[in-house]
């Protein structure tokens, strides 16, 4: 997608001596080029800042072919690339609002969204015994909420599914 920006867009930015990849909504006031100007949602402006430092909000695919509904449990994509088990918190226009079973809250657009239906033999990664490394394994049995896994290096175990992830490249 070109980097289209227009005055009055809403976007995310990360503020010019932040070094951490923070960023806070803010609206564009003056677009020259791949320069522009931004008020924070603080009030504080900033001027001619690198359109590099923005997050802008862009929906590929609409809303109308979403399925899911708030409340539901989803497959949701986070940031570092993988899809967590969700639940939707509140739809608006083309923003969907998750809460990840297994930690924060993130807006997403619906190509990130999915609807939840894990089943036996599916593959995944899960947090060992709870821990903080994922291993990769297969679902054998679903109970409810608990879902007993196979692991690749021959372990087993039943857990939760909120400790488990989709491998990279497999769908639910």
């Amino acid at each position: 997608m070109p980097l289209d920006v227009e005055e009055g867009e809403e976007l995310f930015i990360r503020p010019k001596n932040q070094p951490a990849q923070i960023y806070t909504p803010a609206r564009v006031l003056r677009v020259q080029g791949e320069v522009i100007d931004v008020e924070r949602e603080d009030g504080d402006r900033e001027t001619n800042q690198k359109i590099s430092r923005a997050r802008l909000w862009r929906c590929p695919v609409g809303i109308q072919s979403f399925s899911c509904q708030e409340g539901d449990r989803v497959w949701a994509e986070d940031v570092d690339g993988f899809t967590y088990p969700a639940e939707i918190l509140a739809i608006d226009n083309d923003k969907i609002m998750v809460q990840f079973l297994d930690g924060p809250e993130r807006m997403l657009t619906p190509e990130l969204v999915k609807p939840f239906a894990p089943s036996a033999g599916a593959g995944v990664e899960c947090r060992w015994k709870a821990g903080q490394n994922y291993f990769a394994g297969k679902i054998t049995a679903i109970e409810g909420d608990r879902l007993h896994l196979a692991y690749d290096d021959g372990d087993q175990e039943w857990t939760t599914v909120r400790l488990v992830r989709l491998r990279a490249k497999d769908g639910a």
